[in-house]
């Protein structure tokens, strides 16, 4: 067994050998082993064989027929190039012509309008990437947010998600006093709904002291009450399906690619998007996204006058693990207005940015937390359910997807993973 690079010279790999049409006789054991692994636990794993090539037989001669073809094979079809190995499946050309026309693709989505595509003569200066019309309705949205914000901020939220009271609970010194003090604001409740707020947590603790007594009843109604939500969502014409895909499950992970459906599956955004910072192999391991990938494609503060949009305009925003997806675009969104305010620095603070909690203040649903219900398996030491995998594939548009068929599939009656099992 030798380290690598201390291998006799004339001793041989298998494709060494090919590559001097030489093979291997049959039955003939390796001369040696060069370890490839730097950790010598492993070198039985990752231990190449080694054989003498004086020992080695002579391949028979390539036909004309299987020349030609093999060098079809290492051929580009682009500039022609003969390689020394076959072109790649996935790019079709060889490594120089792939790295061109990446090159060129990144070059013109640099030229390329954030907002409406439209391509420029140079690329955009200061990475700003806006045409003038473009540019001009970023400003007005930003001007709009801010109004939105500061009502959102002194009104009361409502009893529930979605539903807005609108009475007037906070004034702005309050909100300026709150903001310097702690860093964060989230807008108060009225009196009228605070009660309503109460109620509705006591009834929730009463409705599971009932289940407790009558597992079996309390199992049928908490099932309807989860197909009654699936279908309520799949006849919402104004529901939102989205999903993100970022740099890690870390509180400062960023997005790299987002997705939004309508319940008909008609695709409302699909995009990657170019987080800032580098993409860590663990999470390419995961979704398959590599920087190289996200290069030239739009910022999420490109995206946030569009996203804005749909959200407000959306009854309510479905998700697979919808806490999740939701501080995600709200750590971005935060991000963005607060290296505004600072006119383009970041500062650290461990609050959040009124307006990013105002863009994400709307109707929130986890469709997880509604299948892993619907499903009914037991977690550990029967605590709750045990989550339940979504298999889209750990990509944004088909994670969407599989939402949709999830909802679909609680229409129905669910497969009992529990000791009542045959009351359905």
């Amino acid at each position: 067994m030798y380290a690598a690079g201390d291998a006799p010279a004339h001793l041989l790999t298998q494709d060494q050998l090919k590559a001097q049409r030489l093979r291997p006789p049959r039955g003939q054991l390796p001369a040696a082993y060069v370890n490839n692994h730097p950790d010598a636990a492993a070198r039985s794993i990752r231990s190449t064989p080694l054989y003498d090539p004086a020992e080695a037989e002579r391949m028979r001669p390539l036909t004309p027929g299987q020349q030609r073809a093999m060098t079809a094979r290492r051929t580009c079809p682009r500039c022609g190039t003969v390689g020394t190995k076959p072109i790649p499946r996935d790019t079709g050309v060889c490594p120089d012509c792939a790295a061109a026309a990446h090159r060129q693709q990144v070059e013109q989505q640099l030229r390329a309008c954030t907002g409406c595509s439209r391509p420029a003569v140079r690329p955009y200066p200061d990475g700003q990437r806006r045409c003038a019309a473009c540019a001009l309705h970023y400003a007005l949205w930003h001007h709009a947010e801010a109004g939105r914000t500061a009502a959102w901020a002194r009104t009361c939220p409502g009893p529930g998600d979605g539903d807005t009271c609108g009475t007037v609970t906070a004034t702005d010194t309050d909100i300026s006093t709150r903001l310097r003090k702690y860093g964060w604001w989230d807008p108060r409740c009225c009196a009228q709904c605070e009660v309503e707020v109460n109620r509705c947590a006591d009834e929730s603790e009463r409705a599971w002291e009932r289940g407790q007594g009558d597992p079996v009843a309390y199992r049928r109604r908490e099932v309807a009450a989860v197909q009654a939500w699936a279908r309520e969502v799949l006849a919402d014409p104004r529901a939102l399906v989205l999903d993100t895909e970022t740099t890690g499950t870390d509180r400062d992970a960023r997005i790299v690619e987002i997705t939004a459906l309508s319940t008909s599956g008609t695709i409302l955004l699909n995009t990657l998007i170019d987080p800032g910072v580098p993409i860590p192999a663990r999470a390419t391991a995961v979704h398959g996204i590599r920087d190289q990938d996200v290069a030239g494609a739009p910022t999420l503060s490109d995206l946030l006058p569009r996203l804005s949009g749909m959200l407000r305009a959306a009854s309510r925003t479905v998700a697979w693990n919808a806490p999740y997806d939701r501080g995600r675009i709200r750590y971005e969104a935060h991000l963005h207005h607060q290296t505004r305010a600072t006119g383009g620095h970041r500062v650290a603070d461990h609050g959040v940015h009124p307006a990013a909690a105002a863009l994400v203040a709307g109707s929130w649903q986890c469709a997880m937390r509604a299948y892993s219900t619907w499903w009914g398996e037991p977690g550990q030491h029967g605590e709750g359910y045990r989550w339940q995998r979504l298999g889209g594939g750990h990509r944004s548009l088909g994670d969407c997807r599989a939402v949709l068929e999830r909802l679909g599939r609680m229409e129905g009656d669910p497969p009992s993973h529990d000791p009542l099992d045959g009351y359905w």
